[in-house]
């Protein structure tokens, strides 16, 4: 018998929004108790004491089209990269004066163009070049009834655009990592949609810094447990980009030598988290099913590859 497709009754629905909004916050870390679960660890006998630190040169360039909005977008997209790409401590941005010869469009064009080629800073060993394309900001008519039941006619205005990323390695003149980005809104007038186009730009810059933190940082540990397991202390912050919303990933090392010849050790996944509180070295995250979950002291931790906030986490509040 074929499965019936489940959907969620309205009623539910709605009484799952107004227990969001009456407050589902997780407790604070400080206020949780430290019961015997929390003191379990997890021993791996491979494991290095600190974290591996390695600094990554990276340069920054952001090409924008000749129009006054892809002007200003270009200019927010490009000052949201260096912030959130200078926020991962194994990230290093060189000199921009250093950028002179990358600005020439035909070296980016060859590039864009099949993910090969040169550039030639002497102190980068990997290039971000980002680009706002096809910028598109319409006003157009609607007509509708008025409270009064009048009708009457409305301007509104409609914006879109796409935000492409990429990532090359220098020694290799290889790209690592090509995303483009669909946006679209609406606005009241031409000057708001500009405003929240710069703004989704931004955004958009933040989203492609975590992939590439979840690439590069090297993994933390948990050092603390409360609650049963519910909240984790981990030995990275602010520093490697934690902040409160960002999906990290619990894992331990397995071997699979006695399985496969030839097998190393590889991380598999024990448990997700959401990072509630964080500081420059240290973040508290919250474990995502943590009745359920065996998240110990011991365990590693890395940004999640996955930054999306799925419909049930969402309604669960496990995401802000």
């Amino acid at each position: 018998m074929k499965n019936a497709k489940k959907t969620i009754p309205a009623a539910l629905a709605a009484a799952g929004m107004l227990w969001l909004a009456a407050g589902c916050a997780a407790p604070k870390p400080g206020q949780l108790p430290v019961t015997d679960r929390d003191k379990a660890v997890y021993t791996d006998q491979g494991a290095m004491a600190q974290m591996k630190e390695t600094k990554f040169r990276v340069a920054i360039v952001v090409r924008g089209d000749k129009t006054d909005e892809g002007g200003r977008i270009s200019e927010a997209l490009d000052s949201a990269l260096v912030s959130s790409i200078g926020d991962f401590a194994f990230f290093t941005i060189v000199e921009r004066s250093n950028l002179d010869v990358l600005a020439k469009e035909q070296q980016l064009e060859e590039l864009s163009g099949n993910g090969r080629g040169q550039f030639e800073i002497p102190t980068a060993d990997y290039l971000i070049a980002a680009r706002p394309n096809a910028i598109r900001i319409e006003e157009k008519q609607s007509q509708g009834l008025n409270l009064r039941g009048q009708m009457e006619t409305k301007t509104v205005v409609q914006a879109s655009m796409s935000v492409d990323f990429r990532f090359y390695e220098k020694a290799t003149k290889r790209l690592i990592l090509s995303k483009n980005i669909d946006k679209s809104l609406t606005a009241s007038s031409p000057e708001e949609a500009q405003h929240k186009l710069a703004e989704t730009a931004q955004e958009c810059a933040k989203g492609f810094a975590q992939e590439l933190g979840s690439r590069y940082a090297p993994p933390a540990r948990v050092v603390e447990l409360r609650g049963g397991g519910r909240m984790a202390r981990i030995t990275m912050g602010s520093n490697y980009g934690l902040v409160p919303g960002v999906k990290v990933e619990f894992f331990e090392y397995v071997d699979h030598s006695d399985l496969i010849q030839g097998a190393e050790r590889e991380p598999s996944p024990v448990g997700y988290g959401i990072v509630r509180e964080s500081e420059l070295n240290t973040a508290w995250a919250e474990v995502i099913d943590w009745e359920k979950s065996y998240v110990m002291r011991g365990h590693y931790v890395k940004i999640a590859a996955d930054q999306s906030k799925g419909f049930r986490e969402s309604l669960t509040g496990f995401l802000p």
